[in-house]
């Protein structure tokens, strides 16, 4: 699976949120890219779960896809990031999917 991002927050040393990248997941695990930063890779094996947090900033209604993982120190961290697609409810559907397929893989291995 693959989409257009965009990153909110939880990758170490890298803090400009807005940035928009892409979210890859195969069978090792989870890859973000985005600029300015290499390919930051997440082993299935460290990956928690994911969820869904609606929130609502500047009056707008916002859908992030959080993803919850151990760091290679083995410190919890979340990779906060918004789907990009037109309309939240289409964000929201394609969150949803990207929940129940890295959820489907966690249970897998």
């Amino acid at each position: 699976m693959k989409t257009g991002v965009i990153y909110y927050g939880g990758i170490p040393n890298y803090f400009p949120q807005g940035q928009s990248g892409r979210l890859l997941l195969n069978e090792e695990g989870l890859i973000f890219r985005g600029p300015h930063i290499d390919s930051y890779h997440i082993p299935i094996s460290r990956i928690r779960g994911a969820s869904v947090i609606k929130e609502y900033i500047h009056v707008v209604f916002v859908v992030i896809l959080a993803i919850d993982y151990f760091d290679g120190k083995g410190g919890q961290r979340t990779l906060k990031v918004r789907i990009r697609a037109i309309g939240w409810p289409w964000v929201l559907k394609r969150s949803n999917l990207w929940i129940e397929e890295i959820n489907r893989r966690i249970k897998k291995k």
